[in-house]
């Protein structure tokens, strides 16, 4: 009896050292398995890291902007830039920079007009803006080189037509900034756009409830020749519209204007070639 009461402890020891090494066993592999998996994270993190250093990063920075119109509705806005031979461009300028290590190749801007024109939709959906107030007018017309903006001040007696463009700027390279002195490549806006805010900055409802934005594409290769997309929104909001009144229209009174063009990246992605 004794004897059995013994082999059936021993038989228990035993088993429950088995279980013992099983779990053991089982702890060290999870443990292997849990290195293993935090070496392949870090593993892909350097390898991303170095592609990241590799890879052309493009920043377009948002700015103020400010301007003294007076009753002069095509005034050019404030710390522009006249000396540029782009057409239907605007004086006043975005800022871009590169803030990788690696030089941006071939790069090209434009200005995407399936997005003003889906924008300028929603805007004026009768296809016109009137403030009689002070008699200005904007028109959406389509003519037979394509959609224009008519701006019409004091019923004709000032007007502008402008063709609603791409404005594709071809820039070349673009070097980072520790390279580059922090010297900013100067990206002009449409004048179209510069003129239309302008215009509804007399407009409270317009500018306050409707969405403006202007959708700005980078395009650009790296060392290795690979391409990408990059898209980038920008948004105007008016932080202060002013209207001083006086007796003579001169440039001490009328509208006023400041704001920010706020950047947003929309996307950023390598181009893949066709298989």
């Amino acid at each position: 009896m004794e004897f059995e009461t013994f082999s059936a402890v021993a038989t228990i020891i035993s088993a429950t050292a088995t279980v013992i090494a099983a779990i053991a066993t089982a702890i060290a592999a999870r443990g292997s398995r849990a290195a293993a998996d935090e070496a392949r994270k870090s593993n892909e993190i350097s390898q991303k890291e170095i592609t990241k250093r590799e890879r052309p990063v493009l920043d377009l920075q948002t700015k103020k902007f400010s301007a003294k119109l007076g009753y002069d509705f095509f005034t050019q806005w404030d710390n522009g830039d006249s000396n540029h031979l782009i057409n239907r461009a605007s004086d006043f300028f975005v800022e871009l920079y590169n803030i990788s290590d690696t030089t941006a190749r071939n790069v090209s801007v434009t200005f995407d007009t399936t997005h003003t024109k889906e924008m300028l939709a929603n805007l004026f959906p009768q296809s016109m803006w009137v403030n009689k107030e002070n008699n200005l007018r904007i028109d959406v017309i389509k003519y037979s080189d394509g959609l224009h903006l008519d701006f019409c001040i004091n019923d004709g007696e000032r007007f502008r037509s402008i063709l609603i463009t791409p404005m594709m700027e071809r820039i070349g390279s673009v070097y980072p900034m520790k390279y580059n002195n922090n010297e900013p490549t100067k990206i002009h806006l449409p004048l179209y756009f510069l003129y239309l805010l302008n215009f509804i900055c007399t407009d409270f409802d317009t500018y306050t409830k409707k969405h403006i934005s202007l959708k700005v594409t980078l395009k650009y290769s790296d060392s290795s020749n690979k391409e990408y997309v990059q898209n980038i929104l920008l948004t105007p909001i008016f932080t202060k519209v002013t209207e001083a009144h006086g007796i003579k229209r001169n440039g001490d009174v009328g509208f006023s204007l400041n704001g920010r063009l706020i950047s947003q990246e929309l996307s950023n992605e390598e181009l893949r070639m066709a298989e």
